[in-house]
Formats: C-alpha cells, sequence, structure tokens
C-alpha cells in the first residue's frame, strides 16, 4: 500500500469528511526530508569544509524551499556547523541524547544543552547503539520524550536485525516504534528512519521491493497516526535509490555516501527532481479547480 492509499484510508476513518481532505491535501504536499549522519568519520576541520561544501551546494539550488535538510555532526562540531548553517535553512542535530535534562550523569549531554545550542534534532536508537551500548526500546522512547520536551524533533532509527520476510520485518520494527509513539502526546510529529540492521554499512541498500513492501505494511498498521508520522530510509542508502521509493518514503537518512559532498549534491538533485514535479502537478490540480 503507498503512502497516499494509506493517507485516504485514514481520511475516510474521520467524521468530518472536508477536515479529512485537509489534511490528506497536507500530507501529499508535505516536505520530504534529507538527513546526514556524520557518525564518528571526520575531524573537526573536515567536519566544517563538508558543512561549508553542503551549504554550498543547497544553497545554489534553493533546496530547502522544497526540502527539509538536516545535518548531524559529532558533538564538538555542533556549535561551529550551526554557526555554519545559519540563514542557510540546514538544520543542525546531535547524533544522541540523554533522557534526563540535568543532574549527576557523568558523560551525557541533555537536550536542554542541545536545545541552547541551536540544534533542531536528535537522532535516537541507531543500530549501533542498541548493540554496542546495548540501548533498549524503552531508552529510545525516553530519549525521544527528552527531545520532545526540550523542543527537539526526533528521527528514530529502526529496524529488523536481520534478512527475513517483509511481514516479519516489519512486526519487529513496528513494536518499536509503538515503544515511542506510546509515550508521546497525542499528535506530536515523529519521524522514523526504517534502516534494516544488515543493510547498515555494506555496498548496497536493501532491496527497494523489500523496503517497500515493509513499509507498506507499516503504514497500513499505523494509519490512525498517518498524519503525525514521517518515514526515511536508511542503510547504505544513496544515489538512484528515492526514486524507487518515493511512494512509501518522505525522504533519505545518509551515511557515509554522502560524506562526499558530490554524492550528496547527486543525491539532492534526485529528490528535488520528484519534488518539483510533484509541486508543479499539485500546482496545477489546484488551478484547475480555483
Amino acid at each position: 500500500m503507498t503512502r497516499q492509499q494509506t493517507h485516504q484510508m485514514a481520511g475516510h476513518r474521520e467524521s468530518d469528511g472536508r477536515e479529512a481532505a485537509a489534511a490528506f491535501a497536507r500530507s501529499v504536499l508535505s516536505r520530504p526530508m534529507l538527513a546526514v549522519s556524520l557518525k564518528m568519520y571526520l575531524g573537526l576541520q573536515e567536519t566544517y569544509d563538508w558543512t561549508r561544501a553542503i551549504v554550498d551546494e543547497v544553497g545554489a539550488r534553493n533546496a530547502t524551499a522544497y526540502v527539509d535538510v538536516a545535518i548531524f555532526p559529532s558533538y564538538p562540531a555542533l556549535q561551529t556547523c550551526r554557526e555554519l548553517t545559519l540563514k542557510s535553512g540546514i538544520e543542525v542535530g546531535a547524533q544522541n541524547v540523554f533522557w534526563e535534562d540535568w543532574g549527576p550523569y557523568t558523560g551525557e549531554v541533555s537536550g536542554r544543552l542541545l536545545r541552547e545550542l541551536g540544534c533542531a534534532w536528535v537522532e535516537v536508537g541507531h543500530a549501533e547503539r542498541r548493540r554496542i551500548f546495548l540501548e533498549t526500546d524503552r531508552m529510545a522512547a525516553s530519549k525521544v520524550l527528552a527531545g520532545h520536551r526540550n523542543e527537539l524533533q526526533s528521527v528514530v532509527c529502526v529496524g529488523e536485525t536481520s534478512k527475513r520476510d517483509a511481514q516479519g520485518a516489519a512486526q519487529e520494527c513496528l513494536v518499536q516504534v509503538r515503544s515511542v509513539l506510546d509515550v508521546l502526546p497525542n499528535g506530536a510529529p515523529i519521524v522514523f528512519a526504517y534502516e534494516p540492521t544488515w543493510a547498515i554499512g555494506v555496498d548496497r541498500p536493501a532491496d527497494p521491493t523489500h523496503i517497500n513492501s515493509v513499509l507498506g505494511i507499516i503504514h497500513t498498521e499505523l494509519r490512525s497516526h498517518a498524519q503525525r508520522l514521517r518515514w526515511i530510509y536508511g542503510g547504505s542508502a544513496g544515489t538512484g535509490l528515492y526514486r524507487h521509493l518515493a511512494d512509501h518514503v518522505d525522504g533519505l537518512f545518509l551515511g557515509r555516501r554522502a560524506h562526499d559532498p558530490r554524492n550528496f549534491a547527486k543525491v539532492l538533485d534526485e529528490v528535488l527532481s520528484t519534488v518539483t514535479t510533484s509541486s508543479r502537478l499539485a500546482l496545477g490540480s489546484r488551478t484547475a479547480h480555483e
């Protein structure tokens, strides 16, 4: 089932048909997201040079008029990256956050501090943190709630831990997703990044057929939440992928392949080509009815 079909089903469940139609229109015209995590691959100066290059690529295309762009550098680079992206429309996020706002938690960084630095996003629940630091769904949910409390949007990474069929993968993801939705206030927006663990850090992403099948099941299961969710795909995402997923995802979460600004620019162009085409069609449709 595609995103549009899921939103249509959600709309039909509303008692007020006009309100449902308006919500559906907003969802169809919602902006995609292109995010990049630098993990711990780049030094400080490399990070700053990369950020300047991304600002140039985004600015040359006026991309933030159509796409939400967010970068996730390492903690020590956050403040300077925020300064480098001012007035660019690019938002900055942290790769982690602690679930408490203050106290005796040596080595942790709170959402309160991240917001004070100018961050807009936090990344939560990445497979590497689940595997290396034994983070659980409950911990991830607590971090999302801390982000919400401090006016930080979360990108929550979910995905099956081993290769399996679409139904099994979707059910594993839904457990992770619902643990987050259960703690957030009703209606609070959230972004989930579908990242099959077995597809992270490898030569190619999961097959688009698998991705679309898994997300189709998830969209159907979560149709009552359709208006508050955005889904992006990560897991070795790169050039040539987005056009195969555009009916089921709202963007991409890029990793190492985007550490070369030229590769980032190629993916950005692919997303923009889809967005601008959709925008032109939507504008033509509205004009025809006026």
